[in-house]
């Protein structure tokens, strides 16, 4: 596979990263990776965190519950 970074460009057209200003750290993600993380917090909310893995993947996530750029994309808005 081709570097990202080959030509001089940092994203192809269909992988356009956006900032996250809800995740810490500056966080970079594509569009889709926004709408799955939105549409995944949704689903593990009435979970429990048995373990460390989850307990942080849980706390992640718990942002992306309300976001509204999340909840656009996963209802297929336009870029």
């Amino acid at each position: 596979m081709p570097s990202a970074y080959a030509s001089g460009r940092r994203s192809t057209p269909d992988m356009d990263l956006i900032p996250c200003p809800r995740q810490p750290g500056n966080l970079r993600i594509t569009r889709h990776a926004c709408a799955l993380r939105y549409l995944l917090s949704r689903e593990i909310g009435a979970t429990v965190a048995t373990n460390e893995f989850d307990i942080a993947r849980h706390s992640g996530l718990e942002k992306c519950r309300t976001c509204p750029m999340g909840r656009l994309y996963a209802k297929g808005a336009p870029p």
